[in-house]
């Protein structure tokens, strides 16, 4: 069993939750300022440690007890003092001092290390959706673009038909005028012949 000491204050309770999360405790025992005492599951599932917290703050205790799921003591934590392996530090021990300095220097670079990484998440977050956002537009210029190449395939497509239909009808027109050809240079024939 160790103990574990927080000075009342900011970030009291994000020291505390972490205490509680790393021990893995089943339950917390509260001793309240007026000697009673209130039991605490810690549950299960996802914002567990936060209603937990949640609820020691609405709680005015002085100790804590972690246990586990047989109700062994795991850890206990007081408002003030320090860590120490085995007993509660006195205030002019030098050892729990330094202890005390190196945990409260652990969970600032503990916090400082989840507040980075929080970061860090959400930046790639914002990327991928960024991403999906270009490659939707992407998808969306392609589309537009293969149907302007559709439609320009097309308007040719009605162009050469138009061009082959015309061609069509000046072949079919030349074919009647060379097939009256004969018959007019005959008819002229005939004028010659029967004016002389």
């Amino acid at each position: 069993m160790r103990w574990s000491g927080f000075a009342v204050g900011a970030g009291m309770a994000d020291g505390i939750t972490d205490t509680i999360r790393s021990s893995g405790c089943a339950s917390v025992r509260a001793m309240l300022t007026d000697g009673s005492e209130r039991a605490l599951a810690v549950g299960a599932g996802r914002g567990r440690y936060a209603r937990l917290s949640r609820a020691l703050e609405s709680l005015d205790w002085t100790r804590l007890e972690l246990l586990d799921a047989t109700g062994a003591v795991l850890d206990v934590i007081t408002r003030e003092g320090a860590v120490t392996d085995d007993a509660a530090p006195t205030a002019d021990d030098p050892v729990a001092r330094q202890v005390a300095i190196i945990s409260a220097e652990t969970r600032r670079h503990a916090e400082l290390l989840r507040t980075m990484m929080a970061d860090a998440l959400q930046a790639q977050r914002d990327t991928i959706s960024m991403l999906s956002e270009l490659t939707q537009r992407l998808a969306a210029t392609h589309a537009e673009a293969i149907e302007a190449i559709r439609a320009a395939a097309d308007a040719d497509a009605r162009a050469e038909a138009a061009t082959a239909a015309a061609k069509s009808d000046d072949t079919a027109l030349l074919g009647k005028v060379l097939e009256t050809v004969p018959a007019l240079i005959a008819a002229s024939g005939d004028r010659k012949g029967g004016g002389a």
